[in-house]
């Protein structure tokens, strides 16, 4: 099947609609000329010609008659498909529709729960068993996901509660985001990155690794990361580079570091930035310790607030000097005069894009809305399809709902969609003792 033969199977799903055949075959070939500027206004006007009066009824239609056709030209179609998805995504949450015609443009999915190290914060922790008797999911559930949401979708992220590099069909994976071109993004603790055929598989899958690192010192990691060891993973990251630095492909991967911030390893996080700018890391990313077990509570920066400030601003200061780029929490605020209360008002209750970009899949095919404690459980990919559940009652009803005056209790516990930056510093935000119920294994019933 020609371009043009897909542009004419178009039309015949849009009767009587602006359809201009020559300005989208036009797009077509911009697009693989890979200028996307004039391509985008083109295809933003189709979509607001014709979708948003409800003359297509879901871009699904749009799969069909693309990826059915001549497999020469599937890189060009689910191009296509992706800069169709994201206008209209963006357009449906400006709107704030609450049942949608987009499919999410980020997907995360836990293809594992097993994890090779025992950190001392993870929740994990507080369960019994190894952390190797955990569920996976299945290959075939894996790929039935797959093919519906592949190709619309811009990142695929492999994490959530395990370690993605255990799942036995790493290679399967590889070979699905390269053919619908999903960018493959991976949290893992780097132990298992230990051999160069793994190393160039990932490197040809133009992956976005992000190494969790948790501390400058090698007393430090090996304490809190329990079974992982500081320098043989520093050993693994530097060959990681090298091999990269050296593929064609490695110019289009990304490396960077997520960093647990807590007592322990708070002091030593600007010497952190120095090390990750010294192992050519693109990027570091900071997330404030959750703390399950009552052991722990000291960890919490929540009691720290004007140690945490200080060094947090000396890695700010730090990275730019290097030229690192650096995404830290906003400081705490040591006025006492802090927004710290439940927001119930419906003018702050606008932004969340995880509603309507992106969407988690557990690894007994749970389906949530994100990653915040207490989040609903809005359908199993195993019982229905992934497009179903997108547009099911209770994940419409979610969105209805977030900009009204009775969100759903997750989301008006969520800082993310208050939108304060005090409002962070709510004390239930950093200790969820005793809270398994409401947890990431136990998310649940909530409104």
């Amino acid at each position: 099947m020609k371009p043009v033969e897909i542009l004419q199977g178009w039309k015949k799903l849009l009767p009587g609609s602006h359809w201009n055949l020559e300005t989208a075959l036009k797009s077509l070939r911009e697009i693989n000329q890979k200028d996307l500027s004039s391509a985008k206004k083109n295809l933003t006007y189709f979509f607001f010609a014709n979708v948003l009066s409800k003359k297509i009824t879901h871009l699904l239609k749009f799969r069909s008659v693309l990826l059915d056709g001549d497999p020469r030209i599937r890189n060009t179609a689910t191009r296509l498909l992706k800069i169709l998805n994201f206008h209209l995504s963006e357009k449906e949450k400006e709107l704030g529709n609450a049942r949608l015609y987009s499919m999410p443009r980020k997907l995360t999915i836990e293809t594992t729960r097993q994890c090779n190290i025992r950190c001392i914060m993870c929740e994990k922790e507080i369960e019994p068993g190894s952390n190797m008797d955990d569920i996976s999911m299945p290959a075939d559930l894996f790929e039935k996901v797959a093919e519906e949401v592949f190709p619309f979708l811009g990142v695929l992220s492999l994490t959530v509660y395990g370690e993605p590099l255990l799942t036995k069909y790493l290679d399967r994976i590889v070979e699905l985001v390269r053919k619908y071109n999903v960018v493959l993004s991976i949290i893992t603790n780097a132990v298992l990155l230990n051999n160069d055929a793994l190393i160039r598989k990932l490197i040809s899958a133009r992956v976005s690794l992000s190494i969790s690192f948790d501390g400058a010192d090698r007393q430090t990691y090996n304490k809190i990361r329990a079974g992982a060891k500081y320098d043989r993973v520093l050993k693994n990251i530097r060959r990681f580079q090298q091999l990269r630095e050296e593929s064609p492909d490695g110019k289009h991967c990304s490396v960077g570091f997520i960093y647990v911030l807590m007592r322990s390893n708070i002091e030593e996080f600007p010497k952190f930035v120095e090390l990750a700018a010294d192992l050519g890391a693109d990027y570091i990313s900071t997330a404030h310790v959750v703390i399950f077990k009552s052991e722990l509570i000291n960890e919490s920066l929540l009691y720290h607030k004007e140690l945490a400030n200080r060094c947090l601003s000396l890695a700010v200061a730090k990275s730019k000097e290097r030229g690192i780029q650096l995404n830290v929490p906003p400081p705490f605020d040591l006025s006492g005069k802090s927004a710290c209360g439940r927001a119930n008002s419906a003018d702050r209750m606008k932004h969340c894009h995880y509603l309507w970009e992106e969407s988690y899949i557990e690894a007994d095919g749970n389906v949530v809305t994100c990653c915040n404690h207490g989040r609903p459980v809005v359908g199993n990919v195993y019982r229905d399809s992934f497009s179903n559940i997108w547009n099911s009652e209770t994940y419409s009803e979610i969105r209805r709902r977030l900009r009204s005056d009775n969100p759903f209790d997750c989301c008006k516990d969520c800082y993310i969609v208050d939108g304060r930056s005090g409002h962070f510093e709510r004390e239930e935000n950093f200790i969820k003792i005793n809270s398994r119920e409401t947890g990431l294994k136990g998310a649940a019933k909530c409104g």
